[in-house]
């Protein structure tokens, strides 16, 4: 997470990291995420998206429940409702 708040703030990582340390100091917290991290390599057949988009799930719950991303998922549930 502070990874990726350092690259969109064009900031160190380090910076980061100490920013949340002074403010855990001051008693604030910082959620952990609530999803597992989306997997760049990770391979998920049409088969498997279409059984759990079956099973009545949200775009953003197939996401998270086959570890891809969400804007990833709802690209290949589009496409396979055209090509059907």
């Amino acid at each position: 997470m502070a990874s990726q708040i350092a690259s969109r703030l064009g900031k160190k990582v380090s910076a980061v990291l100490w920013r949340f340390e002074q403010l855990r100091k001051k008693g604030f917290t910082v959620p952990r995420p609530t999803s597992p991290k989306p997997n760049a390599h990770r391979k998920v057949t049409d088969e498997e998206l279409l059984a759990v988009a079956r099973a009545g799930l949200s775009i953003p719950e197939i996401a998270t429940k086959l570890g891809i991303a969400t804007q990833n998922a709802h690209r290949r549930i589009n496409r396979l409702i055209e090509q059907s």
